[in-house]
């Protein structure tokens, strides 16, 4: 976004009744300097038309008195519209440009109607002279404001297409991972899947084999779900994957994906991340939490969150990590999520929440990965009923095999 569109109004101190009306205007902090003049002298030109042709309609009955506060009250609203659209110029145009269409009708009606009461031989110079003038008025408006809306729909589309580019990016490192891993007579089945809130979103997940009995695994979760989390994101799947190539122990990863996160200077995307590595030899599951969603463990008809208390990625850069190492058997299964899964709500506003999901799990441990994420997935759905999905979605499920 340019340099001048950085500041944002904070109405937050006002009452609803002033910041419904005031919220209309963000829209043009996107525009540059110049196009915002142009929308605002657009405003004030309206509102100045507006006056003339209210004189022009009440001319007949209108005192002198009358006549100067209606031109003073339509000055001053153009004058509020073009302080407010120049800093903070105006979100919605489609109410101006209706205004404009029916102010045009308006005169053009008001001239019929005068020309059949006072007949072509009586012409009215004054009447003439603000219709006049009040189509001038309006034409300039129009002209500025088309200048407007041309920036916009540029501005829209190139902005689309740059939105189209980053999900399709974001898709290439985001997959939908479907398959076994490890050795054939010792595999895991993996199905993992991330459903963005938005075009573009902040969770992230991997899984790499990394040597024959052992699969690491990672999940995370930026602050957000933007195109600024999905930037992050891309950064801690690029450094994870470098780690992976020097890949010591867990808590040495943890530590330098942290001061990774931590050297962006962003304290505010912080990321929350989850990293195992599941060795079929050993039958052992080795993990190390930062922030993150605790997984589910089940074995044997029994549910183990597998909690471990520490701070997210770029909060503290000598945040210290540590690991721990569980044992599993034939038909576990593990389970991992980012908080859009626990956080999704209903149209009442209540949270599918741990346990919904811990019931959920009971009683569908049997099924196979893919079976287990796609039937949470039609859950929650009915769950939220018509409420929009508002955060980032990651589910990924391991069975062993």
């Amino acid at each position: 976004m340019a340099s001048n569109s950085k500041w944002r109004p904070n109405w937050r101190w006002l009452p609803k009744s002033v910041t419904r009306p005031l919220e209309q205007y963000e829209f043009f902090f996107a525009l540059p300097e110049r196009m915002r003049m142009f929308a605002a002298l657009a405003a004030f030109i309206f509102a100045l038309a507006i006056g003339m042709l209210l004189h022009l309609m009440l001319r007949s009955v209108a005192t002198v008195a009358m006549l100067f506060w209606m031109y003073a009250y339509t000055v001053s609203v153009g004058l509020l519209g073009f302080a407010v659209i120049l800093f903070p110029p105006v979100r919605k145009y489609y109410s101006l440009l209706l205004g404009l269409v029916i102010a045009a009708f308006i005169v053009i009606m008001n001239t019929i109607s005068m020309s059949k009461v006072r007949g072509s031989a009586s012409l009215d110079f004054e009447a003439v002279g603000l219709t006049f003038a009040v189509l001038v008025l309006l034409s300039v408006a129009v002209r500025f404001y088309s200048k407007v809306i041309r920036e916009v729909s540029d501005a829209k589309s190139r902005v689309d297409t740059e939105i189209k580019l980053a999900q399709k990016i974001q898709a290439q490192l985001l997959p939908v991972i479907d398959g076994n891993f490890g050795k054939r007579e010792k595999q895991i089945q993996v199905f993992g899947i991330s459903v963005p809130a938005t075009e573009v979103g902040g969770d992230y997940f991997d899984v790499v084999q990394i040597s024959d009995t052992k699969t690491a695994i990672a999940i995370g979760d930026v602050a957000g779900h933007n195109v600024a989390a999905g930037v992050m994101m891309a950064i801690v799947k690029t450094a994870f994957r470098s780690e992976l190539r020097h890949f010591s122990t867990a808590e040495a990863l943890m530590s330098n994906l942290n001061q990774t996160v931590y050297a962006s200077g962003n304290r505010q995307m912080f990321t929350s991340f989850l990293f195992g590595v599941f060795d079929s030899g050993e039958r052992s599951f080795t993990f190390s939490n930062a922030g993150h969603l605790p997984p589910v463990h089940l074995a044997s008809g029994r549910l183990t969150e597998l909690i471990q208390k520490s701070l997210a990625f770029g909060l503290r850069e000598d945040a210290a990590f540590r690991s721990q190492k569980i044992y599993f058997n034939t038909h576990d299964l593990f389970f991992f999520a980012t908080d859009g899964l626990t956080e999704a709500a209903s149209p009442s506003g209540d949270e599918f929440g741990f346990a919904e999901l811990h019931h959920f799990c009971n009683t569908h441990a049997a099924l196979a990965p893919k079976e287990f994420c796609v039937t949470l997935q039609d859950d929650i759905h009915r769950f939220t009923q018509t409420t929009l999905q508002r955060d980032d979605l990651t589910l990924l499920a391991i069975k062993i095999l």
